[in-house]
């Protein structure tokens, strides 16, 4: 007798406390390796930092300030409330 699984990512990015429990953690999202590094529940936004590239990030002034981790901001869930796709692109590695 099959069992339905559900995958985890899909129950994280429908749960604020799973989600955020994954802070810290490998993940592949398109083919390229980040860490979790912030979860904004209310802002809907999964924050992730590139373990391989780095950005130059601004100052308030627009003027280059320092080298920081490429930064991918990821929608946890459409315009319409319900649990955004993208959870399909991550995997946990």
């Amino acid at each position: 007798m099959a069992t339905d699984t559900i995958n985890p990512l899909a129950a994280a990015f429908s749960d604020a406390a799973t989600l955020r429990a994954l802070c810290g953690r490998s993940v592949r999202y398109l083919g390229e390796r980040y860490q979790v590094a912030d979860v904004l529940w209310e802002d809907g936004l999964l924050i992730l930092h590139a373990s391989d590239r780095n950005a130059v990030q601004e100052d308030s002034f627009g003027r280059p300030s320092r080298v920081v981790p490429a930064e991918r901001r990821i929608a946890i869930h459409n315009e319409d409330g319900s649990v955004s796709s993208a959870w399909q692109e991550l995997e946990l590695i």
